[in-house]
C-alpha cells in the first residue's frame, strides 16, 4: 500500500513540474512564440520601482506631422540659390532651398534629416514591390544644434555632398546574409562583436547595436560620457538629445505617432513576467513607412528563429495593433 500510495505523490509531483515548466515557456499574451523575448533575453527585466524610464513630467511639444514640416514658406527672392527657414513648435528648424526642403534640424539634438537621392531598405524576406523607400538621410552633429547660421549651412552643404553611409545605410550592412551580419547574442556591446574573429559566432544585443550604428560607425564620441548608455532603459531615460514620444506605460497615441522622424531611437517593454508595466527592455530605430504605410524599425532581436540579430522584417512596425506596436513605449531624439 505504501508503494502504491509513493507511486501516486511521484506522478503528482512530476505532473505539477510539467505544469510548471510549460508556464515558464509560454508566450506573453498578445505575441506569439516568434514575437515574444525569451527568458533571460530581454534588457532591464526587472519590476519598475519609481518614473518610468524616459517619462516626462513636462508636456511634450505639440505633435507635428513631416508633411507640415516640409511645406516651406513663401519663397524670398534672391540669388541663384535661396535659402530660407521655418522654425517649428516642436523645435525642429526646417531649412528649404528655394521653396523645396532640404533638412531639419532639432534643438537640443544632433540628429539631422537631409534630402538626397531616393533609396528604398529591404529586409531580405521581402519581396521586390515590398519595403521602406524614401529621400532622407540621417547625419549627426558633433555637438547639439542651437540654431541655424553660417557653421550650420556650411555643415550642411558639406553632407549634402557626403557619399559615405549615413546611419540608416550603415544600419542595413548587418542584415541577415550581409558580410556584417551578427546573430542576436544577449550583452554583447559593440566592442564585444567587433572583437569576434569568427563570423559564425559575432553577435550583438539590442542596445549595442544602436551604439555600433550610431556610436563606432557614426560618432564614436557618443560612446563616451554617458552620452548614448549600454542599456536600452537608460538610453531612453538618460541618453542625449531630446524625448519624441515620453514614456507612460502605454502604446502612444496616433497623434503621438507624429512626433516620430526617421532616424528616432524606438524602445519597448515586452516583458510582463515580472509585473514591469512601462519598463523598457528593448530599443531599436525607426526608418520609415514601408509600401503599406506603416512605420517600420530596425532592431537586433532573438525572436526571428534562425535568423536572429538585426532585422526589419514586415512585422517591426510601431503603429497598429500587432504585438510590437502594441509593446511600443517611448522615443529618443539624438
Amino acid at each position: 500500500m505504501h508503494t502504491t500510495t509513493n507511486l501516486t505523490i511521484l506522478a503528482l509531483l512530476s505532473a505539477l513540474t510539467v505544469m510548471a515548466c510549460a508556464a515558464d515557456s509560454a508566450p506573453l499574451t498578445g505575441g506569439t512564440a516568434q514575437e515574444t523575448e525569451e527568458p533571460g533575453e530581454i534588457e532591464g527585466d526587472e519590476p519598475v520601482d519609481g518614473p518610468l524610464a524616459g517619462s516626462s513630467s513636462e508636456e511634450l511639444p505639440p505633435a507635428i506631422s513631416e508633411s507640415e514640416e516640409q511645406t516651406a514658406p513663401p519663397a524670398v527672392s534672391g540669388g541663384p540659390k535661396t535659402i530660407s527657414t521655418k522654425v517649428l513648435p516642436n523645435g525642429i528648424v526646417a531649412v528649404y532651398e528655394d521653396g523645396g526642403w532640404i533638412a531639419s534640424f532639432t534643438k537640443g539634438t544632433r540628429t539631422v534629416r537631409i534630402a538626397g537621392s531616393p533609396r528604398t531598405f529591404r529586409d531580405p524576406t521581402e519581396g521586390a514591390s515590398g519595403g521602406v523607400s524614401h529621400d532622407q538621410y540621417v547625419r549627426l552633429l558633433s555637438k547639439p544644434f542651437g540654431s541655424f547660421g553660417d557653421p550650420e549651412r556650411t555643415w550642411l552643404t558639406a553632407r549634402r555632398a557626403d557619399t559615405s553611409p549615413d546611419v540608416l545605410a550603415s544600419g542595413m550592412e548587418y542584415l541577415d546574409g550581409t558580410a556584417l551580419d551578427p546573430k542576436y547574442v544577449f550583452g554583447n556591446d559593440y566592442d564585444d562583436y567587433l572583437a569576434e574573429k569568427n563570423p559564425a559566432r559575432r553577435g550583438i544585443d539590442c542596445s549595442g547595436f544602436i551604439r555600433l550604428v550610431y556610436g563606432h560607425r557614426t560618432l564614436p564620441a557618443l560612446l563616451t560620457g554617458g552620452l548614448l548608455p549600454r542599456v536600452s532603459k537608460n538610453q531612453l531615460a538618460n541618453g542625449t538629445g531630446v524625448l519624441t514620444v515620453a514614456n507612460d506605460g502605454k502604446q502612444p497615441t496616433t497623434t503621438e505617432l507624429q512626433r516620430l522622424r526617421i532616424g528616432d531611437l524606438v524602445f519597448f517593454d515586452v516583458s510582463a513576467r515580472n509585473d514591469d508595466t512601462g519598463g523598457i527592455d528593448h530599443v531599436g530605430f525607426y526608418v520609415g513607412k514601408d509600401s503599406a504605410g506603416h512605420m517600420r524599425f530596425l532592431n537586433s532581436t532573438p525572436n526571428n528563429g534562425k535568423m536572429t540579430g538585426p532585422t526589419m522584417m514586415t512585422k517591426f512596425v510601431l503603429d497598429g495593433t500587432s504585438f510590437w506596436a502594441t509593446h511600443f513605449r517611448g522615443a529618443r531624439r539624438l
